[in-house]
């Protein structure tokens, strides 16, 4: 999205969680990795991210690097689609997304 590599996983309660698709070391994809809970683990080293980019596990260390981290995105499900926010996660304001009148309508639809 906007030249930048997102992954998306679904949480055990049903919501969203989008990180940037680059693990803290040497870049590989998450998206290649796996999902473990609510959690995402690299496939390369195994190091293991929760829902806010913040490593929670490194294989072999006893406690993850401090600033081992990946990008979260702020995502509202609406509409049927996922918006994903990709400036400042502070500016984030899910009333700004536009509204569509008869969303879920029966009256209404396409022919």
């Amino acid at each position: 999205m906007l030249g930048v590599r997102v992954v998306l996983s679904r949480k055990t309660d049903g919501s969203v969680a989008a990180l940037e698709d680059a693990c803290a070391h040497r870049k590989p994809q998450l998206s290649m990795g796996r999902i473990v809970g609510d959690q995402i683990e690299c496939g390369y080293h195994g190091l293991t991210f929760d829902c806010s980019g913040v490593c929670t596990l490194a294989p072999r260390l006893e406690k993850p690097p401090r600033g081992a981290r990946v990008r979260a995105y702020p995502v509202e499900s609406r509409y049927g689609l996922l918006w994903v926010w990709m400036g400042n996660p502070a500016l984030a304001d899910a009333s700004t997304i536009f509204t569509v009148e008869h969303w879920g309508d029966p009256a209404w639809g396409l022919n």
